[in-house]
């Protein structure tokens, strides 16, 4: 009996109406458009903890691309980030939950099918505070150069 195929899923967190912060949204539906793969299922969520740990049940690898907010940070800049640094993403670690490893432990604790390989990009942002359906200048000027970052890093994300 052949193995069941590997399940990919790439979430891409972040509200849509706060200028900045619907960076991850907004490059998650740029890797549909440019990388289509049978594996993988392209969502994306305002939301944090406990809901990821729900969304991500049952997948054996996923990618989490979200706005971050660093000292001394530059805006456009994206972060290639492992489990050791999660806690540093705004959306993966909320005030109004548990955080993004609390939830990937309690999943594990409880049994629950969650995936072994976690990654997650994160982009430099200004402005997650203000409605607004455009970036910031700041990251906006880097649009183009921050898409063909993430989708190089997500085609070699795909192939190991």
């Amino acid at each position: 009996m052949a193995a069941p195929a590997e399940r990919i899923l790439v979430l891409g967190l972040g509200n849509e109406v706060l200028t900045d912060d619907a960076i991850g949204p907004r490059l998650v539906r740029w890797l549909e458009s440019q990388c289509p793969d049978a594996r993988v299922d392209y969502e994306v969520a305002a939301t944090g903890g406990l809901t990821i740990l729900e969304m991500a049940e049952g997948y054996q690898r996923a990618l989490f691309v979200d706005a971050i907010k660093t000292r001394g940070g530059v805006p456009g800049d994206v972060y290639w980030l492992t489990d050791e640094s999660f806690d540093n993403a705004l959306h993966l670690t909320s005030v109004h939950d548990i955080s993004f490893l609390q939830a990937f432990e309690l999943g594990r604790a409880l049994n629950l099918q969650v995936p072994d390989k976690v990654h997650v990009v994160a982009v430099e942002i200004v402005e997650d505070l203000v409605f607004s359906n455009e970036f910031s200048p700041p990251v906006a000027a880097r649009w183009e150069e921050i898409r063909e970052k993430v989708t190089d890093w997500f085609r070699e994300f795909l192939l190991a």
